[in-house]
C-alpha cells in the first residue's frame, strides 16, 4: 500500500453525521502520515500510525481503533475500512490511491453512482454522464421512488480532487483513484446529514464470469439499526454466495443467496429484491445499495 492516497468517510449511529476527509502518505514500512477534516471544519494531523498488510489483502492499523479493518482491491488502488468509534459510531472509511496528474477528460463519459445517505437512511443510484465541459446529467432513482435528473458541472483539479458548481450540495468533495475507474465524494453539514457518493466507470459488458471468485465485503447501514458487517465472500461460478460475515453487533451473518447478472451489466440478489450492484471497469470492485 505504499504511496499516495486520498481519504473519504461516511458514519453512521450517534456520532453521525461526521467524515473524515483528505490525504495520507503511507511509507514502505506501513507507517503512514496524514492530513484530513472534520465535517465542521476541524483539521486532524495523523503521523507515526503503522499499517499492517495480511496475505488476503485486509489490514490492520496499529494506533487505530481495535475494530479498524480494511481491505485492499485485487488492483492496489481502492481499499475499504470499516470501524466503530468509543461511541459506538459506525464509519466507512474509502481510500483512493492518488496518480501523478488528472484532466478533466478523465471525468468524461459514462458513469455508475451509488450514494448513501446518514444518519437519516437513504439512498440514490443509477447513472451519471459527465460531458468534455464537465456539465452533469443522467438519471438516478432514490431510495424513496423518487426520478431525479442530475444537474451542475464537475470540475477536476490536477491533483484529482472534484468539485461540483451548481449541483445543490454542500461542502462538496470529490477524488478519483489512480486507474480512473472509481470516484468517491462526500458532502453534508455537521447538523443535517451527510452523503457518500462512489461512482464507477462500468465494466464493458460484464458476465457471470467476472463476478465468481472471492471478494472481500465492507457494508455500513445507516438508520434506527446502524451498523457494519464485513468479511470474505465467495462466488461461484452460478452465482451463488457462501462465506461468514463478521457484524458490528460481535454476530455473524452466513452469505447466502444468489448474485445474477443482466446483460446491462446491472447485479441483482435473488433474497433481496431491491439490492442493485454494479461493477467497475477493472473488474474489481463492486458496490450495491439496498433497503432492509
Amino acid at each position: 500500500m505504499a504511496g499516495n492516497w486520498w481519504l473519504e468517510s461516511i458514519t453512521a449511529g450517534f456520532g453521525s453525521p461526521d467524515w473524515s476527509r483528505g490525504s495520507l502518505t503511507i511509507q514502505n514500512n506501513g507507517t503512514f502520515s496524514g492530513s484530513f477534516t472534520d465535517i465542521d471544519g476541524t483539521p486532524e494531523n495523523v503521523s507515526g500510525a503503522k499499517i499492517t498488510m495480511a496475505a488476503d489483502g485486509s489490514f490492520t492499523c496499529d494506533l487505530c481503533s481495535a475494530l479498524f479493518r480494511g481491505t485492499l482491491d485485487s488492483g492496489g488502488t481502492v481499499a475499504a475500512i470499516t470501524d466503530t468509534w468509543d461511541d459506538g459510531t459506525v464509519e466507512l472509511l474509502m481510500a483512493l490511491r492518488k496518480a501523478p496528474n488528472y484532466a478533466q477528460s478523465d471525468l468524461t463519459g459514462a458513469w455508475k453512482v451509488n450514494e448513501l445517505l446518514s444518519p437519516f437512511p437513504g439512498w440514490t443510484r443509477g447513472d451519471f454522464t459527465i460531458q468534455s465541459n464537465g456539465a452533469l446529467g443522467g438519471a438516478v432513482v432514490t431510495s424513496s421512488g423518487e426520478n431525479v435528473t442530475p444537474s451542475g458541472t464537475v470540475t477536476v483539479m490536477g491533483d484529482g480532487t472534484a468539485s461540483c458548481t451548481g449541483c445543490g450540495t454542500t461542502n462538496f468533495r470529490g477524488v478519483l483513484d489512480a486507474d480512473k475507474t472509481v470516484g468517491v465524494a462526500t458532502y453534508g453539514d455537521p447538523v443535517n446529514e451527510q452523503e457518500m457518493n462512489i461512482l464507477l466507470r462500468p465494466a464493458a459488458s460484464p458476465s457471470q464470469s467476472d463476478i465468481a471468485g472471492t471478494w472481500h465485503v465492507n457494508v455500513i447501514t445507516s438508520g434506527q439499526d446502524p451498523g457494519w458487517m464485513r468479511g470474505e465472500v465467495m462466488v461461484g461460478a452460478n452465482g451463488v454466495l457462501s462465506g461468514m460475515l463478521a457484524v458490528s453487533d460481535n454476530s455473524q451473518q452466513p452469505a447466502m443467496g444468489t448474485l445474477t447478472v443482466a446483460p446491462d451489466g446491472t447485479i441483482t440478489h435473488s433474497l433481496v429484491p431491491d439490492m442493485l450492484c454494479v461493477l467497475d471497469s477493472g473488474k474489481t470492485v463492486m458496490v450495491c445499495t439496498n433497503s432492509n
